[in-house]
């Protein structure tokens, strides 16, 4: 009895496109595929200086990209493995989970040339056949060069012409230009919803996370970070700093900042995102880390400055840049705080940058110390190498 076809159709798929979908659809007709499975990539090893946008929205896209094709199913089996993702893991899996199934992994031809390099490639050929899509057959030439020992197990299908690529689409995403007809509607829906792949370094799209902000914080902390905004812009104006980036890692340093505590655990477990013994039990101390994650992974932010700036807010540094202490000093001093002598402090902050870190670092300790709360080592650190600083700058 004939077995029933599967195919394995792998790949980040940041996003999935309509290329793909025509591919697989193609293949699937050809070789009277029962199943084509979609599965998305963990931790490529080959990508490794890549930016993969976050697993679960590229999960999401393919799952509304495939809807209503029976045919169509997508797999977790990557994403939810820990460590780096390797093809030979995936097909011996799948052997396992389908044993009833003939196997074809869909490959481009780009991808094939470099299959030596894979691991344990040549096992790979004991789960399932290759099947080789290509727009013309003039591969076919050299195709089993090397792969003597495997010549029936690999398959060459030509596919339509489709100029359509994942990195043509984000960076129209990121100009704000149409993708339309190159994604499902529903996946072009969701990457407006989500704003993924807005670059906010290039395309100064602050409001579309203004908006993010408003849904997700409280309306006082909401008006917090408009405040930390207007003091990030009119530090850098007296301290030289790139007034774009002041007010980009003011907008996301307390992104995170209304997540509860098992929310913050969580994301952090699912982010491989590690905190010290002190910032584990405490949320306050988390969120930066958290936020700068977000600000990197959901944003597309990448300038390190910006995004040490959102993470080290809380608790300051040794060896604070300009743009790191001017973000510290404008969530102490910001339009909306009216503690004792805040007014003096925002006089300083225009007169003596350092001198005013001091003072806000020094505010920050004694109110922990009026709490009971525990003080991290980084805030003293930074404080200590600040008044070193200053009295160098002195003359000891």
């Amino acid at each position: 009895m004939k077995k029933p076809v599967m195919g394995i159709m792998g790949g980040t798929f940041d996003p999935i496109h309509n290329g793909h979908l025509i591919i697989a659809e193609t293949v699937s007709n050809l070789y009277n595929m029962d199943k084509v499975l979609f599965i998305p990539s963990g931790d490529p090893p080959h990508k490794q200086n890549l930016k993969i946008t976050e697993k679960e929205d590229r999960y999401e896209m393919v799952k509304y990209a495939i809807a209503g094709n029976e045919k169509f199913s997508i797999s977790r089996i990557e994403l939810d493995r820990k460590g780096k993702t390797y093809t030979i893991d995936t097909v011996k899996e799948l052997n396992d989970m389908y044993p009833e199934y003939e196997k074809f992994f869909i490959m481009g031809e780009d991808a094939f040339r470099q299959l030596k390099t894979w691991k344990d490639y040549e096992k790979i050929f004991s789960y399932t056949n290759i099947l080789i899509v290509t727009r013309s057959f003039n591969m076919t030439m050299d195709i089993h060069k090397g792969f003597d020992d495997f010549c029936s197990k690999i398959y060459v299908t030509k596919t339509p012409f489709i100029e359509i690529s994942s990195t043509h689409i984000r960076e129209k995403v990121e100009k704000n230009q149409s993708i339309r007809y190159l994604v499902p509607k529903e996946v072009e829906d969701y990457i407006k919803r989500n704003k993924i792949y807005i670059n906010l370094e290039n395309s100064n799209k602050n409001n579309l996370v203004l908006s993010d902000l408003k849904n997700k914080l409280k309306p006082k902390r909401y008006k917090h970070v408009l405040g930390v905004i207007e003091a990030a812009k009119s530090l850098s104006l007296k301290w030289n700093v790139d007034q774009e980036k002041a007010e980009i890692a003011a907008l996301f340093h307390d992104f995170s900042k209304n997540m509860d505590f098992e929310d913050m655990t969580r994301y952090a477990a699912e982010n491989e995102i590690t905190f010290d013994k002190i910032e584990s039990s405490n949320k306050e101390l988390m969120h930066g880390r958290i936020a700068r994650d977000i600000a990197y992974k959901k944003y597309f932010i990448t300038d390190e400055d910006i995004l040490n700036s959102i993470e080290y807010h809380t608790t300051g540094r040794r060896g604070m840049s300009k743009l790191e202490k001017l973000i510290f000093l404008a969530d102490y001093i910001e339009p909306n705080r009216s503690f004792p002598g805040v007014d003096k402090l925002r006089d300083i902050s225009f007169k003596n940058l350092d001198k005013a870190l001091i003072d806000a670092i020094d505010g920050t300790i004694e109110h922990l110390i009026q709490m009971g709360e525990i003080i991290h080592p980084r805030t003293l650190e930074a404080r200590n190498y600040l008044i070193e600083e200053l009295s160098n700058q002195r003359g000891g």
